[in-house]
This record gives C-alpha cells, structure tokens and sequence, in this order.
C-alpha cells in the first residue's frame, strides 16, 4: 500500500514538474513546446503563435493561434477550445474569472468548456460578481450573471446605462436626451426627467464613511430632489437650484433657491427655513447665519429664530457663547437668548483669547480698554484707556499712548514702560532700534534682574536694563518651539478693520 502510494506521489509530482517546464519554442516558422532540458518536442511546432502555460490562463492551460484563430490547449497538445476567435484571453472582473473571445467586432463570455454564455456584445463595465453593464453598437443594457450564464435585466437599447446609488443598487438610464432610475431588485422604473445630477454625502455613522448619492433632477427648467428608494420626490420640482449643506449634525440638510431668494429643507423633505432669505452663511456647527431684507439674523438647525434679523453683522464666539453684533456702524455682545451683555456703543469689539478668562477689547473715540467676560457679565479689568492695546504673549500686553510704549503685565498689571524706537511686528515680536542696529527684544530676560530684557540681531546678544541703560553682551538664545501655536494668541478675524463688513459678507450673490 505504501508503496502504491509513493508511486502516485511520484507521479504527480512529474505530471506538476511536465506542466510548470513545457517551454515555447520555433522551428521553421512554427511554434510548440519542448519540455525543459530536452531539445525534443512534447507538443508538436504547428501554431502560429503560443503563449506559454499559465500565462494569462488557470496552469495546465496555454493560448495558441492556428490558422489565424486562437484556441486553448493542454499540456498534452488537446485542443480544450477549439481555434475559432480573432482574440481569446481570459479576465478578471470583479472576484470572476471569464473566457473573453471575440469575432469581427462582437465579443462573447465563454465557459471552461469554450461554450458561449451570453448573447454578443462590443463592451462591458462589470458592476460587481452579479451584474455588468453592457454595450453594443453604442447601446447600453444591463445584464445579470446566475447559473453559469448571462440573463438580461434592461436590453441594450440605451444611450447610457450607469450607477446612480450603490447602496441601493440603482441605475440611471438615458434615451431620448431623457433620464429615469431602475432598481435592479424592485424592477422598477422612476418617472422621466430631463437632467439629473448626484449629491455624494459621506455618512458620519458609518466608519468607513461611506458616500451616499442623493439624486437632484430637472424638469423644464426646475430642480427637485429624488428618494432613491421609492422614486418619490423628497422635494418638488420648483427650485433653481438644490445643493448639500456641509455640517456637524447627524442630519442632512439642503439649501435650496428659487428666483433670488434661499430656503432649507432636510433629507425627508421638512422645510426648516421657507424660501424668503436673501443668503445664508454656514460658519458654525449649531448656527445658520441668515439675511433677509439685508439685516442678518441667527437660526438653529430646527429652525429655531436665534437672534432677531436687527444687524449688520454677527460673530459667533464658540468658547464664550455669546455674539458679537453690529448695528449700523456700532458693536455690542449679546447673549444665546439675545440678552444684552455689553451694550451696542462702541466702534469695535474684539475678543482676544480663547479660553478664560475671556478678555475684550473695546474701541470707542479712538480709545481702547480691556475688560472680562464672565459668563453674561462684563468685568473691570485694566483702569487706563490706550490708543493701541494688543496681546503680545501669554504674559503680556503691549500697549501705547500719546508717545509712550509699553509692556502690561496680565497678571498683577504692572508697566515696563520702552523706548519711544519699540515697535512690535506680526502681532507677536518686539523690535527696537539702538545705534541704528534693529534688535529683537524679548520680555523679559530669563534668570536676570526684574526689568532685563533680551535683545539681539543678526551677529551678537545683549541684556538691556532700561532703569540702568545698560547694554551687557551675552550668548544668542535659541528658541524652542519657536512656531508653536499659542491659545492665547489673537484670532486672526479680530486683525480685521473694525466698522467694515468681514469676508465672508461680502462674497458675490449666488
């Protein structure tokens, strides 16, 4: 018994070693195969052209051409197709393996046996292990793969066949310059539009964040949102035009406009603003900014009137939930519920750090005062007025007034007042001119005396003791984390010119 069984193995092992070393060789312009190491042929030279075994094929299998067709052969020279096309190779298309022959211009799908199992063709587009999108003579059709054969869901008499929802497994189908949808598995048609477009919306359930295509068509000029489950209108066909509102909420929403004016709706069709807005902006994660008759207002994502349409402009500080408002040309805060916390009096008001305590800049008759905001409260901070005040660090503020510069501690408020020739530069860096050479002045110097700065330029470092006048030369210091983000520096949107509408109130109307 062993030995019978040894003699098996052995002579599978030659049958495996004859199939992986049949090798393709010429002679007098004829091709066949010789088995590795033997000048013999184990396949006589009678083809055209071969391919070698395995290549493009399952093993134990080679593309041959005879008499101008191709055909497929064992290792034993047997014909297993034979020679009848003008190209013949075998794909993979999505997870199947398929006999691809074609004759003339048609092209067939074949089975392991060489016979033909679909009707002809001139191209496909598989869709997944199932279906494949066909054409032929420049019409598309559907077609279903089951059984070991190819069965027709839609035939080819399209001018084009496509997805137009994957997780549904909806298509779009085009004729006549008109389209409608087909599910494959309800078998049903939609009603017949003019255009059509999707609006890919990735899931933020779903971790792989997969897209979802909600389906905008058009009919006689108007626009309206199709549910690609049961081909009902989510919206009617009476919008200018539909698009998808990026957000932080788990709903989807829309914005949609008809003649001039805006509205918003949700994905089941529920109208959360009507269509009586001149614009909205969508800068906030709970917040519509909404403009009408040229006065902006606030909503929430139900629909809910936040702030009153009354101003000119409005700023949501996310960390203190408050709003910073304009009325004509003057500024004030107000409250979530429209309270008023600081009154609408001044030219300018800007918040200068994110996080507590939430100090405020005010600017009225070319003055500017720091105080805080403590929750719906405005508290006394800095005692004096300033004709420029700003945040130099997290330490300190760099003032000036009347010809006076100066460095406050935020802390305990003390002044170090500088040199008429002190300048900051980028918000952040002081510079100082001595000798006519620009140094860099940091407050204060580490490990020195109260009142030591460091400053430097290009070439050489010195402490500067201001009360003393002194220059001590000393090492350059090398910064860590020299672009490292500070919480306590400016938002950008406050370096903008007070009493002037921000960008994004003046982008063109759409």
């Amino acid at each position: 018994m062993k030995k019978i069984f040894g003699l098996l193995l052995i002579a599978f092992a030659c049958l495996n070693g004859f199939t992986q070393n049949l090798i393709p060789a010429e002679k007098k312009g004829k091709w066949g195969f010789l088995k590795e190491g033997s000048k013999k042929f184990a396949i006589k030279p009678t083809f055209q052209e071969v391919m070698p075994f395995g290549k493009m094929l399952s093993e134990g299998k080679a593309f041959v051409k005879q008499s101008g067709k191709w055909g497929i052969i064992d290792t034993k020279g047997r014909w297993l197709i034979k020679p009848a096309y003008d190209t013949l190779f075998q794909l993979k298309k999505a997870q199947i393996l398929w006999l691809l022959a074609k004759i003339g211009k048609e092209k067939y799908i074949l089975n392991a046996n060489g016979e033909k199992i679909s009707s002809a063709f001139s191209d496909f587009e598989p869709y997944n292990q199932q279906v494949i999108l066909v054409v032929k003579d420049k019409n598309w059709g559907l077609w279903r793969h089951e059984n070991g054969t190819f069965t027709e869901i839609l035939p080819m008499e399209y001018e084009r066949v496509s997805i137009a929802n994957e997780d549904l497994d909806v298509f779009y189908v085009k004729k006549n310059q008109k389209v409608k949808f087909y599910n494959i598995f309800t078998k049903k048609f939609s009603e017949t539009f003019d255009k059509h477009h999707m609006l890919k919306i990735a899931s933020k359930k779903d971790s792989l964040h997969k897209r979802i295509a909600y389906l905008v068509v058009e009919r006689d000029g108007k626009k309206g949102l199709l549910n690609p489950k049961d081909f009902q209108l989510i919206l009617p066909l009476a919008f200018d035009n539909i698009r998808y509102i990026p957000n932080e909420n788990e709903k989807v929403y829309f914005e949609v406009s008809q003649n001039t004016h805006f509205g918003i709706f949700n994905n089941e069709g529920k109208e959360i603003l009507p269509v009586a807005f001149d614009r909205f902006s969508f800068l906030y994660k709970n917040l519509i900014l909404a403009m009408r008759n040229g006065l902006w207002g606030a909503y929430d994502y139900e629909g809910k009137q936040v702030l009153s349409h009354l101003y000119q402009d409005i700023r949501y500080w996310k960390d203190a939930n408050v709003f910073a408002v304009q009325k004509d040309t003057l500024h004030g805060i107000v409250s979530y519920e429209e309270k008023s916390i600081l009154p609408i009096n001044y030219q300018a008001v800007d918040i200068l750090s994110f996080q507590k305590p939430f100090y405020i800049r005010l600017t009225q008759k070319k003055k500017q005062k720091i105080v805080i905001l403590e929750g719906e409260k405005i508290l006394p901070y800095l005692k004096d007025e300033y004709e420029k005040i700003q945040s130099l660090n997290e330490k300190y503020w760099y003032a000036q007034n009347l010809l006076k510069k100066m460095l406050i501690d935020k802390n305990t408020q003390k002044i170090w007042l500088l040199p008429p020739h002190t300048r900051i530069e980028d918000g952040k860096r002081l510079y100082m001119t001595i000798v006519d050479s620009q140094r860099v002045m940091k407050p204060f110097a580490e490990n020195q005396p109260e009142g030591t700065f460091y400053l430097e330029n290009e070439e050489k470092a010195f402490f500067w003791r201001p009360a003393e006048n002194k220059l001590i030369p000393t090492n350059k210091v090398i910064e860590l984390n020299k672009n490292k983000n500070r919480k306590d520096d400016e938002p950008n949107n406050n370096a903008l010119p007070q009493n002037n509408l921000p960008e994004r109130l003046n982008r063109p109307r759409r």
